[in-house]
């Protein structure tokens, strides 16, 4: 048992340099040869392995103050053991193995981005307003992990374990590769991108293969797929607080904008609002600059009331 206090100085030191972390993996290695111990002790020292290590990748891109880093983990981006009800919800919905009582949950807020490290070496960016999950046993018997909302995946490859990343549209496979995946669930399509490497997409019983510099878009109502060519580092630049989008819906947009920029945009009007148009702001746009360049493209009005955003057409 460790206190929350303690906690925080152990993941700060295992998280400060190198020497630390291999002085850690020592320590570790000589309790496991000198302890005599029963599965329960051994799934509790697992259970702590497995929130260091998911502290490791969130302290190298916290832009907080350290004295801040302990209370911001704790509340959006630490490891959560699931009530009996939730994870019955999860399980029931085909999501994650039910071989496992607990299931480790990453969570990034409206306004924010995280990059995280798992067990098996590959690397997530989560994107506002998004989650991933994944059982206790990751990396051992299999590799699948849950996403509602965005993220950008870089794999490592491991031939006997396949990657899955299951949404709320469809489950994406790979076995090392990069892709973005956008499928929040109160988004009216769900899109998958791929950079390098091969994924296939499985819905409703079907195969879809995927090729490098293609973006496969689902639109969850109809179950219609459109394939397109696409400059593919496009879709993963909200990693670089970049807004790039060839071909979006004005509702679309201001659905992303209200995630990155944690505010709530109402569109009080419908006549644009399936309009397509292309948009590049590239220099960290503050929200109130992004919806005045909007305003050159769209005629629009823009009322703000705190963290509300009144959009209408003139």
């Amino acid at each position: 048992n460790i206190s929350a206090e303690n906690e925080s100085i152990l993941f700060k030191y295992i998280s400060d340099n190198k020497e630390n972390q291999s002085n850690f993996r020592l320590w570790e290695k000589e309790w496991t040869l000198s302890q005599k111990y029963d599965t329960r002790l051994l799934n509790d020292w697992k259970y702590l392995c497995n929130r260091i290590q998911t502290r490791e990748g969130f302290y190298k891109i916290s832009p907080l103050p350290s004295s801040k880093i302990w209370k911001t983990v704790a509340a959006i981006a630490a490891i959560v053991v699931l009530a009996v009800g939730a994870t019955i919800a999860v399980y029931e919905k085909g999501e994650i193995s039910p071989k496992n009582n607990n299931i480790f949950s990453l969570q990034t807020p409206a306004g924010q981005k995280s990059k995280f490290i798992l067990s098996d070496s590959s690397i997530v960016w989560l994107n506002a307003g998004s989650k991933l999950s994944y059982a206790e046993n990751f990396n051992q018997s299999n590799r699948i992990v849950n996403l509602q909302g965005e993220a950008y995946f870089e794999v490592k490859t491991l031939n006997n374990k396949p990657f899955m990343v299951k949404t709320q549209a469809y489950d994406v496979v790979v076995k090392g590769t990069k892709f973005n995946v956008s499928a929040y669930n109160d988004d009216d399509f769900a899109t998958t991108t791929l950079m390098e490497g091969s994924v296939e997409l499985l819905y409703q019983g079907e195969t879809l293969i995927m090729k490098p510099g293609e973006s496969l878009q689902l639109e969850v109502k109809s179950s219609k797929f459109t394939l397109n060519q696409v400059e593919s580092d496009q879709s993963k630049s909200w990693l670089e607080d970049k807004i790039e989008y060839d071909a979006i819906t004005l509702a679309e947009l201001l659905r992303r904008l209200s995630r990155q920029y944690d505010v709530n945009i109402h569109l009080t009007t419908s006549t644009n609002a399936q309009r397509v148009f292309n948009i590049s702001l590239q220099n960290e746009e503050t929200i109130g600059e992004v919806l005045q360049a909007l305003s050159k493209i769209i005629p629009i009005q823009i009322k703000y009331e705190g963290r509300d955003i009144y959009i209408s057409n003139y």
